[in-house]
């Protein structure tokens, strides 16, 4: 499955990190979800729970890199590097929770976000 490519208006400094409160904005009126953030300073196997009228619809795992969309899509094939245990723990918590995990890769070349479940 092709990314859905996202265009954000403004994305914030921080290149895609959920600390900004401009990229979690985004991703919200995107995706028509309110975003969870984990607590920074501890270890946390994903980066947020998505909440819709109370209930967790997704866990979401973001990453920046950067490029441009174009150079995503282009040279690496929208594929992105993760980390073999993100990608376990990811799976096990989807797997007790029943509900899905959804990546997004930020370029910040081109304020863009990929999304992809």
């Amino acid at each position: 499955m092709k990314p859905k490519p996202i265009k954000f208006v403004a994305f914030g400094d921080n290149h895609g990190d959920l600390a900004d409160p401009e990229a979690c904005d985004a991703l919200e009126r995107e995706l028509g979800v309110s975003i969870v953030r984990f607590p920074d300073d501890q270890f946390s196997a994903i980066d947020a729970a998505m909440v819709s009228n109370g209930e967790v619809v997704g866990l979401l795992e973001v990453k920046s890199r950067d490029c441009t969309e174009e150079q995503m899509l282009r040279d690496w094939r929208a594929e992105w590097l993760v980390s073999y245990d993100k990608v376990h723990r990811g799976r096990t918590l989807v797997d007790l929770l029943r509900v899905p995990m959804y990546a997004v890769i930020y370029c910040s070349k081109s304020g863009t976000a990929l999304f992809k479940r």
